[in-house]
């Protein structure tokens, strides 16, 4: 939970990256993120990877981000490099074969490739989560959901609030936690029907905190007649620079060469040089 609190942290940073629109990012970020899904030449994969690294340095995010992806990294990705070769049966360069299992070196370099896939998709996620506000994001998606298709303004407001009070249940739940070991509560021992048994109090108090919570809010938007018009201003306006206009285009372009070179060339495959 810690590292959710400091992901979320991370993204009210100041920096080039940060500063953009939070449209233009999120445009920027579904473009590339079907890359992954539609190429598998490691190359390619390699790139985008570097230049998501290299955006991370621009915003400042860059150490954070790599220790992060080095814990998540071996979790997500070992796994498919180690089994995948077991279930690829092509290719003429063996290197174990039984009666059951055949490993081959295209089985490895695909099993590689796979694994690419995901070390690419996962670090964009990262990456476009440590560079938006979350509250400032679900803003200007607000206004531009708004706008131009008629959305209510109440679904940012409800993204906002999620996360905007996660940290503080977070909170609660560490404090109830403690209190209650402080109380000779042991929530680590025994079999797991006496450590949820043990949980029970604290989810109880945490669930009646946050319907006190809900219902303060509930009265504070009542006094600021909330609902009373079907649009509403907001506080930070959502406006578009130059560089919030390359940046979603590059994103753009980035998808439209990436279908091109899957669909009318033979570079968007593994085995590219065959």
């Amino acid at each position: 939970m810690s590292l959710v609190t400091e992901i979320l942290e991370i993204g009210k940073t100041e920096s080039p990256i940060h500063s953009l629109n939070p449209v233009a990012k999120s445009i920027w970020w579904l473009c590339l993120i079907i890359v992954p899904i539609i190429i598998t030449n490691p190359i390619i994969l390699a790139l985008i990877t570097l230049w998501v690294f290299i955006m991370s340095y621009m915003a400042h995010i860059l150490r954070s981000l790599a220790r992060i992806v080095r814990i998540i990294y071996p979790t997500l990705i070992g796994f498919i490099v180690v089994v995948w070769p077991f279930f690829y049966p092509y290719g003429e360069n063996v290197i174990i074969q039984t009666h059951f299992i055949k490993v081959t070196w295209d089985g490895i370099i695909y099993a590689l490739a796979m694994g690419l896939r995901i070390v690419t998709a996962v670090t964009l996620c990262f990456f476009f989560v440590m560079t938006n506000d979350i509250g400032d994001l679900a803003s200007s998606l607000g206004q531009f959901a708004q706008k131009n298709f008629k959305v209510s303004y109440t679904v940012p407001l409800m993204v906002i609030s999620s996360f905007k009070f996660l940290p503080e249940f977070m909170a609660i739940y560490a404090t109830v936690k403690e209190a209650f070991m402080s109380r000779a509560v042991e929530f680590e021992k025994g079999s797991i029907s006496q450590r949820i048994k043990a949980y029970i109090p604290v989810f109880i108090t945490i669930i009646l905190s946050s319907l006190d919570k809900a219902k303060n809010m509930a009265i504070a938007l009542e006094l600021k007649a909330f609902g009373a018009k079907k649009e509403r201003t907001f506080l930070k306006p959502n406006v578009y620079s130059k560089m919030d206009y390359l940046f979603a285009i590059s994103g753009v372009v980035t998808l439209i060469l990436s279908i091109y070179i899957r669909f009318w060339t033979k570079w968007g495959t593994v085995f590219f040089w065959r």
